[in-house]
């Protein structure tokens, strides 16, 4: 995480401020979103831990990601928007993150990490490749 604030790619430096992401860092937290920013910092409670401010960290940069993976052609590769393989690389590298992490990823998830098209017939079977792990 300390990689993606001193970095600073696309989605963290366009969202990082966004009010738009609140929701879901406040689900990683297990807070209400229902708070302006300026209360925010009383997520983290009166003595947060080093774990604590680490999943806050996260929580940051997961809202920022989901943020900019939230159209819903990031998915698809048949008929991209203009700006859609900037957001598929995006996405390419938060998902990897995640499944470093052991998140377990969707088939449509791993199309996005192999960056192929998904075709929801041949994963209802699991005969496709990227299936396989990453």
């Amino acid at each position: 995480m300390s990689i993606q604030w001193l970095t600073c790619p696309k989605p963290v430096a366009q969202w990082s401020g966004d009010d738009g992401r609140a929701k879901v860092m406040a689900e990683i937290l297990g807070r209400s979103s229902q708070v302006d920013a300026a209360e925010r910092p009383g997520w983290l409670g009166p003595k947060p831990s080093a774990s604590r401010l680490t999943l806050c960290d996260f929580a940051v940069i997961a809202g920022c990601f989901e943020k900019r993976i939230e159209v819903v052609q990031t998915w698809r590769t048949d008929e991209p928007l203009w700006n859609l393989p900037a957001i598929r690389l995006d996405g390419r590298a938060y998902l990897k993150a995640l499944v470093s992490f052991g998140y377990e990823p969707t088939p449509v998830e791993w199309a996005v990490i192999k960056d192929v098209a998904f075709d929801p017939n041949a994963a209802a079977d699991g005969s496709v490749a990227y299936l396989d792990a990453a």
